[in-house]
């Protein structure tokens, strides 16, 4: 009885050939409700294909590879937009075993819109003359694409005008193309004119899902834009090490200069007393010595310290940056009397550790 049984259930594909059922076809899922006949496929890839999944496999890897023979491609292109839909529909609709398993099932598939044919079309020529690099002669790879785009006109699966199978229904995600990145640069453009396909791709913020090129391109950028970054700040420590050294070593050496110098004999016309008993030197003071040269008559002149100095003898100034110094005379080996208003001692420093005020300074005194 179960001998008979199962053999009832294998007559049909005794009779008319192996019918493979396309429900759950990844790659021709708008043809679920269809047969494709497997006996004696549309294509010879398609042998042996025994379930769904073997099937898709086989599509994908056409469609991605030897798809492209036919023009004698030395570099496979990317994938052409509705391909998928163009060779689904040739399995179901122009092959004698797919049209009696339909037939059986009592089921007929549509033709492929004219229309979803056309693009399939562009996209080949596209590909072809950007990426393809084929090897044919010019002349002839231009007839065969010729004629190549003819069966978009003569072939009654893949010329309706209506009650057809549009391309978008297949493949609905990105308008045939492979990536939605890919998809709103084509909507995005003026070739889209108002795509149907186009309102189901949010193309506005969000992952447009970037092809493989485009993400290489970006990471590369932003390697580049981080060694250039860590160059800049390379250069940046290097010079400012530079700059501090050779300003440490000019303040060393001015310092060393400030420090190092020794007060010769002081002058005769000016004793201890005089410079800690006065403020001031008069003119009349300075006319009658006849002492060490004098090189300028300097009553009440603001100066700024910008080398420290530590005095080396009782009547020296003690000297820190910044302070101010009323100088009151200056001599022309290098020293100075003065009172130094921001610690309120007077004696003498060397002109060297000094310089003239600023404005700012003198505005405020």
């Amino acid at each position: 009885m179960t001998f008979w049984f199962i053999t009832l259930l294998l007559i049909p594909d005794l009779v008319w050939g192996w019918c493979l059922p396309l429900a759950g076809s990844t790659a021709c899922p708008a043809f679920a409700q269809y047969y494709a006949g497997m006996s004696k496929p549309a294509f010879d890839w398609l042998q042996p294909v025994w379930n769904i999944t073997a099937f898709d496999d086989a599509v994908h890897n056409y469609v991605q590879t030897t798809f492209w023979d036919q023009f004698n491609c030395t570099t496979k292109p990317y994938y052409a937009r509705y391909t998928m839909s163009v060779i689904c529909q040739l399995i179901v609709n122009e092959n004698d075993d797919s049209e009696k398993c339909n037939a059986m099932y009592q089921v007929s598939p549509p033709s492929l819109c004219q229309n979803t044919c056309n693009q399939q079309v562009q996209a080949v020529k596209t590909l072809v003359q950007s990426q393809c690099q084929s090897t044919m002669p010019s002349t002839t790879l231009s007839n065969y694409i010729d004629t190549y785009s003819q069966q978009c006109l003569v072939d009654p699966a893949l010329n309706a005008t209506a009650s057809c199978m549009l391309g978008m229904v297949n493949e609905p995600d990105y308008c045939g193309f492979p990536s939605q990145g890919d998809g709103c640069t084509y909507c995005q453009s003026s070739a889209a004119n108002g795509d149907l396909c186009c309102s189901k791709i949010a193309c506005d913020g969000g992952d447009h899902g970037l092809s493989k090129g485009a993400i290489a391109g970006i990471v590369i950028a932003i390697v580049l834009c981080l060694l250039l970054l860590v160059a800049a700040v390379f250069y940046y420590r290097r010079s400012k090490s530079v700059q501090q050294t050779h300003y440490q070593s000019a303040d060393d050496r001015t310092e060393t200069a400030c420090v190092g110098e020794k007060l010769s004999t002081a002058p005769s016309f000016l004793s201890r007393t005089d410079y800690q008993t006065h403020d001031t030197i008069t003119p009349a003071a300075l006319r009658d010595t006849d002492s060490v040269g004098l090189i300028s008559k300097l009553e009440n002149e603001f100066h700024t310290v910008i080398h420290q100095y530590y005095p080396s003898q009782p009547d020296e100034l003690s000297l820190k940056k910044n302070d101010i110094i009323v100088s009151t005379v200056a001599f022309d080996d290098g020293w100075g009397v003065g009172v130094n208003i921001t610690t309120g001692q007077k004696g003498a420093f060397p002109l060297i550790c000094v310089t003239p005020a600023s404005r700012e300074v003198l505005d405020w005194y």
